[in-house]
């Protein structure tokens, strides 16, 4: 089933260091560093008070988790990292994000230092969220970002199909970002944000009108999986991807393989579905 009013806002990426990919992405010319998203938390004149972070059974049901109802006290007090341990996010309580990103800014007065949570390039039409975290034993994708009209709708959609809650932002009884669990088959995690406001949609302009952003447009990402079958069977049972015919690849049917200028008798047979998930493809090899 295609989504057609899911629009990516972004692709998350998590690096143990994100200076120095980002100085290549920009001494290349492939991306530009934007700097941290304008969106809602980095804005608190436009709200009233902090946002609040749930991990994994702390979403409360706003979110589509099983958490409790409101947000308490006992909320804001969690460590977030007591039931994801590889979810590092350098901070002690979810009270220290809320004061980090936002203390200070309510009543107008500025922080007096900003610990940016993302350091994002755009490439092309393309913004990759780069989060660092210098635990991480691998590098890589962790996540797309759909803007959607209505986050919660389509969180518990994915809920009613098995999918969980692992991560959730919330602003006053708004969902800002609900991260839904769907790595079962290509560990790609998928996110829901509200549409873009009117302040998100400038910036995102305005990065991509910068003369040393490429007029490259994204297409989509591959996916290498161990079971294209079962891959493809859960992806249609979420009612969020509609799947192409499969593409098949023998290598002994063609010339030998030109590898980085040595040429190489290698047997490489592959089996390829591509999903349209919303405007991005998920090539599943």
């Amino acid at each position: 089933m295609k989504k057609d009013d899911w629009v990516l806002n972004h692709v998350g990426l998590m690096l143990k260091d994100w200076d120095i990919p980002m100085g290549y992405y920009q001494s290349t010319e492939i991306g530009v560093s934007v700097g941290p998203q304008i969106i809602h938390h980095d804005f608190a004149e436009m709200y009233a008070g902090p946002f609040n972070v749930f991990l994994n059974n702390q979403v409360p049901p706003l979110s589509g988790g099983s958490g409790v109802e409101n947000n308490s006290e006992e909320n804001t007090s969690i460590d977030p990292t007591e039931n994801n341990p590889s979810l590092n996010l350098a901070f002690d309580t979810l009270e220290q994000v809320n004061d980090v990103l936002m203390g200070g800014v309510q009543g107008g007065a500025a922080p007096s230092t900003y610990h940016f949570m993302d350091k994002d390039c755009q490439v092309g039409n393309l913004l990759l969220e780069v989060i660092q975290d210098k635990s991480l034993p691998l590098e890589g994708i962790t996540h797309l970002c759909y803007s959607v009209p209505d986050p919660v709708a389509e969180t518990k959609k994915l809920i009613d199909k098995g999918c969980e809650v692992s991560f959730s932002l919330t602003h006053d009884g708004s969902v800002l970002e609900n991260y839904v669990d769907t790595r079962q088959h290509g560990n790609v995690v998928i996110s829901f944000r509200p549409s873009m406001p009117e302040l998100e949609k400038k910036w995102t302009a305005h990065n991509r009108a910068h003369p040393m952003v490429s007029d490259w447009q994204f297409h989509g990402l591959g996916i290498v999986v161990r079971d294209l079958d079962k891959t493809v069977a859960y992806y249609e049972s979420l009612e969020i991807a509609d799947f192409q015919p499969e593409t098949q690849f023998d290598s002994g049917s063609v010339e030998a393989i030109d590898e980085a200028g040595s040429v190489t008798d290698v047997d490489i047979q592959s089996r390829t579905r591509t999903a349209m998930i919303g405007e991005v493809a998920f090539e599943f090899v």
